[in-house]
Order: structure tokens, then C-alpha cells, then sequence
């Protein structure tokens, strides 16, 4: 019988309903972590394109937890200030006027090179970001998630407000940004995953694992 590389035993450590083996879901989960676009993952693991997205789009909204939080370097650094729960008030304020301007259709015409200016009279960020003198940094790391997601391959995905969107890509813009930054090479280019440092390749590996399999354990 022919059989497809991602045919296998149903069973899984890390999955109740796998659709690959333990071993190829360890291999995405790594590529994911190396910020490597769609197409290239499924091409490499024999799977569709589809499935890859979606199990881009459900590591995207774990990373987003407290536990991984060593990483968001870009989102840690937006406000630090000792009081957690206000923080957590001022950062989701950030985010949604960040989300508001990356859903723009002002940005969409700037990116498609239909107008000159990239700031609009209307930016929900001026009035946030310019007095205090960081407007141009907002923009930037705006414009690099956008720039990050077109190179993965993912234009659009549903999740229950925009805000939620944009918060989980732009952490995860920040984690893979942290790791290029700060976890160990090989000599190809990619992440160490035997890095086992503080920020390792190895660390987030083993972690986002352990998440997952948490999911599959008996209740």
C-alpha cells in the first residue's frame, strides 16, 4: 500500500486527535519557533498547507501565556512598571489602539502604495504615542508584524476581536525576534534546539511540548 509520510499509528503524547506523528509535530512546532513560512513547513513535512496554518494559529495563541512570557521581549518592553494588574490595564490599551491602526484601511492603502504618508490625520496613535515621543517606534513595530506575517504566508485568521489577532501576532513576532536575538545558531542559520539556555531554542521547545501534552492527559 502507498502510504503518505504523515500516515502513521493514531497515537500521540501530544495530541488527542493527531494528524501527524509525535516526531513531525516536534519538527513544526521547532519551524514555528524559527519563524519559517507556510509553504516551506508543509512542503517539508509532506502536510497541507492548511493544517500547518492551523496549527500556526493554535501554537500563536498558547505562546501568548504568562509561563512563556521570558520571550515577549518586544511586549515586556512596551510598559514595565511594578503594579502587574495595572500594567496589564495600560498594555491592553496599547494593543488595542496598535490593533486599530494595523486593521486600518489607511495602512492597507500605504502597504498597497496607494498613498504617501504613512501616518494618517486619524491614527488612533498620535495622540498615545507622539507627545511622549515614541510614535515612530509604535509604527515600526507595527509595520514589522505585518511585514512578519506576509513572509510566513498569513494574510487573515478569525479569532473573536481584532485586538486578539494583533496581540497574539505581535508576541509572536516578538518570540521569534527574542530568538534570533538571543538563542544560540547552527551553522545553517537555524535555531539551536539544543540550546537549553534561559532563552534557548531548546527551553521554548521543551515548554511549548509540555503545554501541548498537558492538553492530552486524562481529566
Amino acid at each position: 500500500m502507498n502510504r503518505k509520510r504523515h500516515d502513521y499509528v493514531n497515537v500521540s503524547v501530544f495530541r488527542r486527535h493527531p494528524k501527524m506523528d509525535d516526531a513531525a509535530l516536534i519538527r513544526l512546532v521547532y519551524y514555528f519557533c524559527n519563524g519559517m513560512p507556510l509553504e516551506a513547513v508543509a512542503k517539508t513535512l509532506g502536510l497541507s498547507r492548511k493544517s500547518v496554518r492551523a496549527h500556526y494559529l493554535d501554537l500563536r495563541a498558547r505562546l501568548t501565556k504568562p509561563k512563556f512570557r521570558r520571550w515577549h521581549a518586544l511586549y515586556n518592553a512596551l510598559i514595565a512598571i511594578p503594579d502587574e494588574k495595572e500594567e496589564r490595564r495600560l498594555k491592553g490599551m496599547l494593543m488595542e489602539l496598535m490593533a486599530g491602526c494595523y486593521y486600518s484601511r489607511c495602512y492597507g492603502n500605504y502597504a498597497s502604495g496607494n498613498r504617501k504618508n504613512r501616518i494618517c490625520r486619524r491614527c488612533p496613535l498620535s495622540e498615545a504615542f507622539s507627545k511622549a515621543g515614541h510614535l515612530d517606534s509604535a509604527i515600526e513595530a507595527i509595520d514589522a508584524v505585518s511585514a512578519f506575517y506576509r513572509q510566513l504566508g498569513i494574510r487573515s485568521d478569525v479569532a473573536p476581536d481584532k485586538q486578539t489577532v494583533f496581540l497574539e501576532r505581535f508576541i509572536h513576532a516578538s518570540i521569534v525576534a527574542c530568538l534570533q536575538e538571543s538563542a544560540k545558531k547552527q551553522p545553517g542559520g537555524l535555531l539551536d534546539p539544543k540550546d537549553d539556555g534561559f532563552q534557548g531554542m531548546g527551553t521554548l521547545l521543551v515548554m511549548v511540548m509540555d503545554d501541548l501534552a498537558a492538553d492530552n492527559e486524562p481529566r
